[in-house]
Formats: structure tokens, sequence, C-alpha cells
């Protein structure tokens, strides 16, 4: 099968033209230039290429099998000619008013011949001379009362005395004086710029002329395009209202507020600003109504070193159920989860579920109060171990105070019941395991408040914002063997494009802290699915998923094979194996912990195609208890990675570098195993594929769809 594969891909290369047969004439592998200055000088390579017309091929011109598919870029030099005086505009429009391109230099780096085009590079040599400085920097047409609005745009921009000219940082402070005055009454302002250059002295003059225009407010507001959606919903989340005093921002934030309600394909909003002389604006409301009833359908698969879980998962979406704006939605993913090594083998499969479903009502008591009701089934294994049941049910109040802002509270109850024997073996098993407090089932009844705050400016692709996530739970119990704890788990995020420091290079900033809190009340235990874990894809990059801190190891064997734990190997073994198993079977359960604190910094390069590539650094911190912790509960790891656009989000692959810690040695407890039979989990590729290390590191990679955070 794999030799016919191969055939049939080396039939369809064949079958492809490689670029340098595709072309008459040369081919441009690549531009550099001379007397430019280097990455942070703000007119590297990288800038300067951006405002040529004259491409550079793709990376691959050379190299099989990426010459089959690289699209060669023919020189032109009649364009290179045209991209001179580009250029020189471009130094001009940052300062450099006396910048020159000298001249081009072509040189050959693959030869020509009767059948391939030959392959140069270019080398742009400039000359930069001296940049002019910004002389005086003034505004006209502002009084003393929005006088303000002028300062701060230049204050925040630079714009004084002595810095170095640059088009486009004018341009910016022009637009944010005219937004300023359109976010405080004034509709019809305007905004221009004059520049006056004295060549003799190398400084430039700049002077905002303003026409503020007549104070404005919100005049008669009119809806278009509805059919289904109901006006009095569109009108609830305005967020202006008639007779307001008109601002720009609000109608942005119209804008944002219609698209969440998801009934919307198109939203435009348009202020009649035709009559300069009207102080009451106008505003046409317009929306398309999109397909109400959604349905998605999706499939996965799954490895972490330990299981893998192949899985369906499909997705109904109702966001204007009876047509009052009550959204349904149902979610359900069906799977497999099998032991790595029953995967490789004869085990057999274990069905996992994960059913949701969730009804909003939104509009309680104005459009600002919702009520949510959801409830949520799992079945699952734990840590490949114990198959488990999971149901779920929330009751929640949502106030949405402003756009990007939503909290919730409300009650929360869960039953949590492992499918085990309730012999005296398991029993014994697991409060050895769990602790003396082990029972099950186990329900917990709770008060939740939650609080999101978000103004990333994608989800999915996000270069710049913020989002902030705090959820604080009460868990009291219904009877006298049940749970008490406070539980406390906040995540802030923070998105930064870091072009003004990069010289305009495609990079981002990326940062996440996450901590995790939990208190035991009267003296009571806390349940282990609670409790804090580090390590995953979404974590500690450097472990696999809740790997962090210490780990016990729990070993079964055949029907009536020998182990030092007396009964309990024996009985667990029949469980776990099913009378398949022929040799001993390692199960590692985490410890996890009462606390845990975790950060990632992340530097996002934006490349070609929808490529782009990343760097990164974690650290991480997990306390079995607060009262005793210190530095050697402290985690870290760096890595690479990078990231595909496709439609469904980033397509992610991370490779996670880390030194070796205590739990790479072994297991903290053993439970129901030979001397024998005692060894390490596997935790990274090497001791996956191996028992010997060529190296004092682990090294861990991860797909995945979606960023890390």
């Amino acid at each position: 099968m794999t030799l016919r594969v191969f055939a049939c891909l080396l039939c369809l290369l064949s079958a492809c033209t490689p670029a340098r047969r595709e072309v008459q004439g040369r081919i441009l592998r690549s531009t550099h230039f001379a007397g430019n200055g280097g990455v942070g000088s703000g007119n590297n390579d990288y800038q300067l290429r951006a405002q040529m017309q004259q491409q550079n091929t793709a990376f691959g011109l050379s190299i099989w099998p990426l010459l089959y598919i690289v699209e060669p870029r023919v020189l032109r030099e009649e364009a290179l000619a045209r991209d001179a005086w580009r250029l020189e505009m471009w130094y001009a429009h940052h300062g450099w008013f006396d910048a020159r391109v000298l001249g081009w230099q072509l040189r050959e780096v693959r030869r020509g011949g009767r059948r391939r085009a030959a392959v140069v590079d270019a080398i742009g040599f400039v000359d930069r001379g001296p940049p002019t400085l910004l002389g005086s920097v003034t505004t006209a047409g502002l009084d003393k009362g929005i006088a303000s609005f002028g300062a701060s745009a230049l204050r925040h921009h630079g714009l004084e005395t002595g810095v170095q000219f640059d088009l486009a940082t004018i341009d910016l402070a022009e637009a944010e004086i005219l937004a300023n005055l359109r976010n405080n009454s004034h509709a019809y302002a305007a905004v221009s710029s004059q520049i006056s250059a004295h060549a003799e002295r190398r400084v430039a003059d700049v002077e905002f002329v303003v026409e503020p225009g007549i104070r404005s407010q919100f005049g008669a507001i009119t809806v278009e395009g509805n059919h289904k959606v109901k006006e009095k919903y569109i009108r609830d989340n305005l967020a202006f209202e008639e007779g307001g005093v008109y601002s720009r921002t609000r109608l942005d934030r119209t804008q944002r507020q219609l698209f969440g309600l998801g009934t919307f394909s198109v939203v435009s909003i348009e202020p009649n600003l035709s009559d300069p002389a009207e102080p009451a604006v106008p505003v046409t409301i317009r929306v398309t109504e999109s397909k109400y009833r959604t349905l998605r359908l999706g499939g996965g698969f799954a490895f972490d070193g330990v299981e893998v879980n192949p899985q369906v998962s499909t997705r109904f979406l109702h966001p204007n159920l009876f047509g009052e704006m009550v959204r349904l939605e149902v979610n359900a993913t069906l799977g497999l989860t099998y032991p790595y090594d029953e995967f490789v083998g004869v085990g057999a499969p274990v069905p996992t579920a994960d059913l949701s479903l969730a009804v909003t009502y939104p509009r309680l008591a104005g459009p600002r109060w919702a009520i949510e009701a959801g409830g949520r089934y799992r079945r699952d294994e734990q840590a490949g171990l114990w198959l488990y049941d999971n149901p779920e049910a929330d009751l929640a109040l949502v106030f949405k105070p402003r756009p990007g802002l939503i909290t919730r509270f409300g009650p929360h109850y869960e039953l949590y019941r492992y499918l085990i024997d309730d012999s005296e073996d398991f029993l014994q098993f697991a409060r050895a395991l769990f602790g003396k407090s082990f029972t099950n089932p186990y329900t917990l009844t709770a008060f939740d408040q939650q609080i999101i705050a978000d103004d990333r400016d994608d989800p999915l692709f996000t270069t710049r914002g913020r989002y902030a996530a705090l959820l604080t739970r009460e868990v009291f119990p219904l009877r006298e063997d049940g749970y008490a704890f406070l539980l406390a788990d906040a995540e802030a995020r923070f998105y930064r494009p870091l072009g003004a420091i990069a010289g305009d290079l495609p990079l981002f900033g990326a940062v996440r802290l996450h901590g995790r809190y939990l208190l035991p009340l009267e003296g009571r235990a806390l349940p282990y699915p609670e409790l804090a874990f580090l390590g995953g894809s979404n974590s500690l990059r450097g472990f696999r998923t809740n790997q962090v801190g210490p780990y016990d190891t729990l070993c079964t064997y055949p029907p009536g094979g020998h182990t030092s734990a007396g009964g309990i190997g024996n009985a667990l073994g029949e469980l776990a194996s099913g009378g398949l198993h022929q040799e001993v079977t390692h199960y590692h359960l985490p410890r996890g912990g009462q606390a845990a604190l975790d950060s990632s910094i992340e530097l996002r390069y934006d490349w070609l195609y929808g490529v782009s590539f990343v760097t990164f650094a974690e650290a991480g911190w997990l306390a079995e208890t607060v009262r005793h912790t210190g530095l050697s509960d402290v985690r870290w790891d760096v890595g690479v990675g990078s990231r595909y656009r496709s439609p469904v989000g980033p397509i992610r692959f991370d490779v996670a570098f880390r030194k070796l810690y205590p739990e790479d040695e072994g297991p903290a407890e053993v439970l129901g195993c030979d001397a024998a039979d005692v060894e390490p989990r596997y935790f990274d590729l090497f001791s996956l594929f191996g028992d010997t290390r060529p190296a004092p590191v682990a090294v861990l990679v991860f797909l995945a769809i979606g960023e890390a955070f």
C-alpha cells in the first residue's frame, strides 16, 4: 500500500512543471538593500519590499518537491525603475526628504539554460540623506472648551518639536482629533493638516486646521430590513437614543451589539450628515437577516501520549426561537477512548459522550437582563482508569451593563458517579487513592458568580485587546457527608501589536495569567475532579495534560495474576482489562492541588499564505496545599510553533522544551504493583519511543485547533 501511494505521488509530481521551466526570462528570487539601516531602523528590507510592485518568489524555488508548486516571479526591470521612485516617495513620507535610490545590482544565483530560467537576486543601493525634523506643531480652530481634543491627540502620537517627520503619524493624529470631536457632539466636524517644509533648516511645520461645526445630538432613528426579528429587540440593543449627545463610538458599539445577536448577516448604521446646520442627526439602521437554524457536523482525533480519542460532534443553533429572540443551542460529541497500548494492540474501546443543551431568554426585566437554563451530561474515563458519569444543571441570571461585559449568577448542581463495583476491594483502593472521605456517587450543590470582560478585536485571530474572566463558587452540603468549599478561578489575557517597536513588522504580543484556588470549609475534604491541575496544550505545554506535580501509580494484573497488594490488583485487573491483558497494566493518577498559578507569553509573527510563527515561554506553580509549598513546586518551559489560518480557526503546531523534574523520575506512591513492575510514566517524545534519553530535557509536541489562549 505504501509503495502504491508513493508511486502515485511520483506520477503526480512528474506531471507538474518545475517553477524554473514555467517562465520566459529571469526569475527574481529575493530583494535586499544596502544603506537602508537594520531591522529596527524603521526602513528595513521587509518594509521596503512591501512598497514595491516587483515581487519576490516564495521560498522553495529550488527545493524538491516545493519547486513544483512555487509560483515563479519574473524579473521586470522596468518595474524596478518605477519601484525606485516609489521607495523615494516612501522615504519622503517618513522624513527622509533627500533619500535616493542610487540603482540596482542583479546577482545571478542560478544559471539559466535552454529549458530553464535563470534565477537572480536584486540589491538596491539607498542613500537616505539627513532626516527632516518637526518644527512647530499647532492646531487652529479649537476654542477653549474643546482644545483638549487636539492636545491629547498630539500627545498620544508624540508630535512635538524635534522628533522626525512622519506623514503616517500626522494622518493618525488628524484622524484622532476628528474622532474626538465626533464622539463629543460634533457630528459635522472636519480636520485637515497643512505642512510647510523648510529645506535649508531641514524642518517641517505642521498645522491642524479644525472646523468643529455645530453641536449635535441623535435625531430620528429608522430601522429597515427586519422581517422576522421584531423591531423592539433591535431597539433594545441600541447604545444610543433619540435626543442623546451624538457619538460615533455609540454607533459602532450598536453595530457590534446587533451582530452579537446572531440573527443578522449584515448590519449597516448610517447617520445622515447632509445638512451641517441641522443639530438633530437622523440615523438609519439597515439589517439583513441570516438563516436562523444552523446545524454543524465535525470530527476529530486526539492523542496525548496516554489515550487515543476519535470523536464526532454536532451543533444545532437557533437564535430566534418563537420569534422572540429565545436562543437554543444543542451540542453533542460522541467518541471512543483507547489507552495507547490497547489501541495498537487488542484492547476494547470505551465509549464517551458530551451532551449539552442551553436556552436563553433575552428580555427578563428589560433588554440588559436575561435568564439562562442549561444542562450537560458527560461520560468519560478519568486518567484512563475509571469510567464516570457527570450530569450537571445550571440556572443563571445574566446582566449586560455594556457591550463586552457580562455578569452571571445562579445555582449549580452536578452529580459525579464512578461506574465501579461497590465491593470492599474497590472502596479500599479508592480511599487509598482519593482519601478516606471518598464517596461514590457524590453531588455538588453550589451558587456561582461569573464576570467576563472582552474587548478583543477577533476571538479567533486576535491581534489586540483584552479578555478577563472571574468565576467564584460557594459549595454547600445538603447532606452530612457532602462537600463544602469555596472556589475562585481567574484569568486575564492581553494582546497588542508590536510593529511600532519592531520596525512595522507584523509582530504581535500575547500574555495570559491564570489562577485557581480552593478553600475547604468545616474541615471537609476536596473532591478530586475539582482540584487544580496544570499541563496540556492550553496550559504549560512542556507537560502532557494534568501532568505537572506528583502522581500515583496503580498496577492491575489479569485474573489470577500475582500482586503484592493482595486482592486489590487482581480485582481491579479484571475490571480494567476484561480478562484480555496478559501482563501488568499501569494507571497514573496526578494528585492535583489546592492552588495553581500559570502564565504564558507569546510573540506571534504573521508570515505569508495564512502561516504564522510563534515563540513562547511559560511558568506555573501547583501546590497540593498552600501551607506546604515553595519554589520546588514551580515549573517552566519554552517553545516554538506555527499556525495556519483555516476557516475553522488557527491550526496550531507547538513544540515545547523543558528541563526534567521529580515527577519525571517516577510515581510518588505505588498501589498494587510488584517491585519489578514499578516504572515511570511516558511523559515526552523521548520516553514514548525508548528508555534511553539522548538529552536531559523533555520535548512535547501538540497539534490542535485554536490558539493556546
